[in-house]
C-alpha cells in the first residue's frame, strides 16, 4: 500500500517499500507486478517480463499478470505473443474491463494513444459504465486531438462520479479553456489567454512556422494535421491539461505528438526559461514522434529535441559545464541501453538535467560519426517496429559497441572544457580560511578563482574583482552560468567604474551564450539605446521577449528603435502591444 501511494511521485520510497514486502512474502503478486509496471516504465522489458513470470509463478491465470506481458509483447512489436497473452488475460472471464484497461493505459504512458484508446473502447465495450476506462479515454482522445469527443467522454465520466478528482479537474479546465483565444495558420492552432495572445501570439506563431519549416525539412516529414499548442498562463491548468493533476511542478512544456502543452512566462516569474527553446523543443518531439509513430525510446526523443535546440540557436539547449563534466569524469554516465531509465527516478534535478544532456550528446556522436542521415534511417526502422538496438546497429554499430566509443566521445569533451584550469575541489573550510595561500599553490583553480572574484566584488574591490573575472575567462571562455559567472561579475565591476563601454562588451558576450540573462539583455538595451546604436537595441530586445514578452522595456525599446529607423509597421506593432500592457502613461509618443 505505501509503494502504491507513492509510485506517482517518488519511486525510490516506492521501490523501498517492495522490497519491504517482497522481504516479507517473495510470492506477492501485487509487488510483483507493480515493480514489472515500474520496469515497464524505464524500458527494462527483459527484467519487467522477469517479475511477471515471478508472479504467474504463483497464479498462472492471473489476468494483470497476462495484461502486463501483453504490454510487453506490444511494445517488443511481437504481435503473437501480445495477442496470445491478451487471451490468456481474458481466459476465465472474457468480459474483463480490467485488462483492456491496464493495456491501455501503459500504452498510452508510452505516448501509444491510438492504440490506448482502442483498448479503451474496448474495455467500455466489456462494460459501458466502466469508469477508469471513460477516465483514461477522455484523456487520450484530448492528447490524440480529438477535443469535442474527449471532452464530451470526460463530462460522461464525471455525471457517474462527481467526486473524481481527474475528471473534475478536467471539466474544471474545459471552462477556462473555453475563455481563451485561439490564433491559427495552416499548420498550427495555439491558444492563450486573450491577454497573453493579444501580447506575442503573433510572435509565437512566427517561431512555430519557422520551426515546422526548418524541422519538417531537415527530417523529410510532411505533417498531415495541424499542431495544437496551449500556453497555459497558471501552471496548475497546465498540470491538469497534461497529467490530470495540477501539482506537477518542473515541467516547461510536454508534447503528445499533434499537441503540445506549455506553460507561459507568466507561471514561471520570476525566473521564466526561455520561451522560445522550448516551443521549438516541443515541436522537434512533435517531427520525431510522428515519424517513428510514438515508438522512440524516451533518451532519443529527449535527445534529438535538445540537440535541435543547439542546431536552432548558439544560445539554447544544453552545454558541458563544470557540474556535468565532474560527473562524466566520475563514470556517473548511463548506458546509452539503459538510458531511458536515467528520466525515472534521478538522484536530483541535475541528474535530471543530466540525462537530457547526456541524451543529446549520445545524438551528436551519431550525426558526428554517422551523419544526420543514420538517425533519420533509425526513426524510420523505429515506425517501422524495428527494436532500438538493432535500428542503432543497421545503420551505426552495435550497441555495446556504441557505448564504449559514446563513452571515450563524452570524456574527451569534458576534458576538452577549459583544459588549462584545474579542477580539483579545495576543502571548503579550508578555502575560507586560508584562500590566499590556496591561490599561490593554484593559481589556476577554478573554486578557487571563482571564489577570488565573488569575495573581490563583496569587498568593493574593482580592480581585483576584474583581474580575478579576466583570468576565468581568459581560461574559460564559455562560461555562461553559475552563481559566479565571471562575465556578470566583470560586467558589475567596469560599470562601478563607470567603465561603460567595457561593460558592454563584457555583456555582449554573455548575451552571445545564454538564453535566458533577462538581467543582462536589459542592460545592454539601456547601453545600446544611449548610444543609438538601433540595430542592436532591437536584437537585445528579442532576445528580452523570448525570455518574457509580458514586461513593458522590452517593447516600448523595440518601438522607439523601429521609429528611429523608419520601420513604422514594426514601431505601431510594437507601440500597439504595449498598449496591451496597460503602460502608465497610455498617450506615450
Amino acid at each position: 500500500g505505501a509503494a502504491l501511494a507513492f509510485a506517482s511521485s517518488d519511486r525510490k520510497i516506492m521501490a523501498r517499500h517492495l522490497q519491504s514486502a517482497l522481504n516479507i512474502n517473495t510470492n506477492h503478486i501485487g509487488s510483483r507486478l507493480l515493480l514489472a509496471n515500474h520496469l515497464i516504465d524505464r524500458e527494462a522489458y527483459d527484467d519487467a517480463e522477469k517479475q511477471i513470470a515471478l508472479a504467474l509463478k504463483v497464479n498462472p491465470h492471473h489476468p494483470e499478470a497476462w495484461a502486463y506481458r501483453s504490454v510487453v509483447a506490444h511494445l517488443r512489436e511481437d504481435k503473437a505473443a501480445e495477442k496470445t497473452a491478451r487471451t490468456h488475460a481474458l481466459k476465465h472471464w472474457k468480459t474483463n474491463p480490467k485488462v483492456d484497461h491496464i493495456i491501455g493505459q501503459k500504452l498510452s504512458q508510452k505516448y501509444r494513444f491510438a492504440e490506448g484508446s482502442a483498448h479503451q473502447r474496448q474495455a467500455l465495450v466489456f462494460d459501458k459504465d466502466f469508469l477508469p476506462g471513460k477516465i483514461q479515454l477522455a484523456q487520450d482522445l484530448l492528447r490524440l486531438g480529438l477535443e469535442r469527443e474527449g471532452w464530451a467522454m470526460a463530462e460522461a465520466a464525471h455525471e457517474i462520479d462527481g467526486y473524481d478528482v481527474t475528471t473534475f479537474n478536467l471539466v474544471t479546465l474545459k471552462d477556462t479553456l473555453d475563455k481563451y483565444t485561439t490564433l491559427t495558420n495552416a499548420n498550427f492552432r495555439v491558444r492563450m489567454t486573450p491577454h497573453e495572445a493579444a501580447i506575442y501570439g503573433p510572435r509565437a506563431l512566427r517561431l512555430l512556422e519557422k520551426a515546422h519549416a526548418t524541422l519538417s525539412k531537415k527530417y523529410g516529414l510532411k505533417l498531415e494535421q495541424q499542431t495544437t499548442v496551449e500556453i497555459f498562463a497558471d501552471q496548475k491548468d497546465f498540470g491538469v491539461r497534461t497529467f490530470g493533476m495540477p501539482d506537477n511542478p518542473g515541467f516547461l512544456g510536454v508534447c503528445f505528438g499533434c499537441v503540445i502543452t506549455a506553460n507561459s512566462p507568466a507561471s514561471q516569474m520570476p525566473s521564466p526559461a526561455n520561451w522560445e527553446s522550448v516551443l521549438w523543443h516541443e515541436f522537434c518531439h512533435t517531427i520525431t514522434l510522428t515519424l517513428t509513430k510514438n515508438k522512440m525510446p524516451r533518451w532519443l526523443s529527449e535527445g534529438l529535441s535538445v540537440y535541435e535546440e543547439r542546431q536552432a540557436n548558439p544560445a539554447w539547449g544544453m552545454r558541458m559545464n563544470p557540474r556535468f563534466r565532474e560527473m562524466i569524469l566520475s563514470d556517473e554516465l548511463t548506458p546509452v541501453s539503459k538510458l531511458s531509465g536515467a528520466f525515472m527516478s534521478p538522484e536530483s534535478n541535475v541528474h535530471l538535467q543530466f540525462a537530457y544532456y547526456e541524451s543529446s550528446l549520445v545524438v551528436e556522436h551519431i550525426v558526428e560519426r554517422f551523419g544526420l542521415e543514420s538517425i533519420r534511417k533509425i526513426l524510420r526502422d523505429l515506425s517501422q517496429g524495428v527494436k532500438i538496438n538493432d535500428a542503432i546497429a543497421n545503420h551505426t554499430e552495435p550497441m555495446k559497441k556504441l557505448e564504449v566509443a559514446f563513452a571515450k566521445y563524452a570524456k574527451s569533451k569534458a576534458e576538452e572544457l577549459a583544459p588549462e584550469l584545474e579542477w580539483t575541489k579545495p576543502d571548503p573550510r579550508e578555502l575560507r580560511a586560508n584562500i590566499e595561500e590556496l591561490a599561490k599553490k593554484h593559481p589556476k583553480n577554478f573554486y578557487i578563482l571563482s571564489q577570488q572574484a565573488r569575495r573581490a566584488i563583496n569587498a568593493r574591490d574593482w580592480e581585483a574583482a576584474k583581474a580575478h573575472c579576466r583570468k576565468l575567462i581568459k581560461l574559460f571562455p564559455r562560461q555562461n552560468g553559475g552563481a559566479n559567472n565571471p562575465y556578470v561579475l566583470l560586467a558589475k565591476a567596469h560599470r562601478e567604474l563607470k567603465e561603460f563601454s567595457e561593460e558592454r562588451k563584457t555583456l555582449e558576450t554573455l548575451a552571445c551564450m545564454s538564453d535566458d540573462a533577462y538581467d543582462v539583455f536589459l542592460r545592454l538595451i539601456e547601453l545600446t539605446a544611449e548610444a543609438k546604436d538601433w540595430n542592436t537595441v532591437r536584437l537585445n530586445c528579442e532576445r528580452a521577449l523570448a525570455v518574457n514578452p509580458l514586461l513593458s522595456q522590452p517593447h516600448r525599446q523595440l518601438a522607439i528603435a523601429a521609429e528611429a529607423q523608419n520601420r513604422s509597421k514594426s514601431a505601431i506593432e510594437s507601440w500597439q502591444t504595449l498598449l496591451e500592457l496597460d503602460p502608465l502613461d497610455p498617450a506615450e509618443p
